[in-house]
C-alpha cells in the first residue's frame, strides 16, 4: 500500500503541482480504507483457515463466501458515499486546499470510489486464498497486477501525459492486496 501511494506520488508529480497535491491528499484517505479492508480480509482469512484445519468443506464454503461478501458489500457501501458525498467529504478532510487542487482531488476521488468494489472483492478473494492454504496464487495476481499497474502508468502519466484521468484508468489494476 505504501509503495503504490509512493508511485501514484511519484508518476503524478510530472503532471504539476496541483495533480500532485490532489492525488497526495486523497491517497492519505486511501490508505486508511486499504487498511480497514485488508484487515477485514485478514479476519476472513483466519476464519477460513480455521474451518479448513477443522475440515468442515460446509463450513468453509459458508466462510468464503461470507467473507467475499461481507468486502465487496462494505466497499460498495464506501464507494457509495465516497461517489454521493464526495465534496462534502473533500471540505471537510482537506478544506484549505485551493479550489485546483479541490477540483482534481473530486476527480481522483470519483475515479478511485468506482473501483472501490473491484478492491473489496480481489481483497476478499486473495485473503480466503492465503486461507485454504493457496497463498502463492495471490501472490502470483498481485505481482502480475502491480506489474500492469505501473506499466500503465508509465504508459499514461509519462508517455501520453494523461494526468489524472490516466491514473483513475489505472486505478482498478491497483486495487489489489
Amino acid at each position: 500500500n505504501t509503495l503504490f501511494g509512493l508511485l501514484n506520488t511519484g508518476m503524478i508529480s510530472s503532471s504539476g503541482v496541483t495533480s500532485l497535491s490532489a492525488v497526495s491528499l486523497v491517497d492519505t484517505l486511501n490508505s486508511f480504507l486499504f487498511v480497514f479492508y485488508a484487515g477485514i480480509a485478514t479476519g476472513a482469512s483466519v476464519v477460513v483457515a480455521n474451518y479448513r484445519g477443522r475440515g468442515n468443506p460446509d463450513q468453509l464454503h459458508e466462510a468464503c463466501v461470507q467473507a467475499v461478501t461481507s468486502v465487496t458489500l462494505f466497499t460498495l457501501v464506501t464507494a457509495l458515499v465516497m461517489i454521493v458525498f464526495n465534496q462534502p467529504l473533500l471540505q471537510m478532510l482537506f478544506g484549505a486546499a485551493d479550489q485546483e487542487v479541490m477540483d482534481k482531488a473530486r476527480l481522483y476521488m470519483l475515479g478511485g470510489a468506482l473501483s472501490l468494489p473491484l478492491l473489496g472483492l480481489t481483497t476478499a478473494f486473495c485473503g480466503v486464498l492465503r486461507g485454504i492454504g493457496e497463498g502463492r496464487v495471490a501472490l502470483v495476481y498481485t505481482l502480475f497486477s502491480t506489474g500492469a499497474y505501473v506499466t500503465l502508468n508509465i504508459v499514461f502519466l509519462t508517455v501520453l501525459k494523461l494526468g489524472i484521468p490516466g491514473l483513475i484508468i489505472s486505478i482498478p489494476l491497483n486495487r489489489q492486496t
